[in-house]
């Protein structure tokens, strides 16, 4: 009975509505957009001097690991999840 009062549906269609969350998703969108159109967004910029590396730089990192360790698994033979990638350069 005291939980009705949350649950009224004019309570969602009527009354004050906050709208920094409109504000933060917008600027979302925006970035999304110009992402998507251009391949950069400002936030990219951010991202990556915080170490958020693409998915490339990862591949090559591990390509370049694995090629390491390669002398090392050449007695398993090669086979398992330890294989060695091939990367197109």
């Amino acid at each position: 009975m005291g939980l009705a009062r949350y649950a009224h549906p004019a309570r969602f269609s009527f009354g004050r509505r906050r709208k920094g969350w409109l504000y933060l998703f917008g600027a979302q969108l925006g970035f999304l957009m110009l992402h998507a159109t251009m391949g950069w967004c400002p936030p990219v910029v951010v991202w990556r001097r915080l170490g958020v590396r693409t998915k490339p730089e990862i591949d090559v990192e591990r390509a370049l690991l694995l090629a390491a360790l390669a002398p090392s698994l050449s007695a398993a033979d090669g086979a398992g999840p330890l294989s060695v990638p091939q990367v197109a350069s």
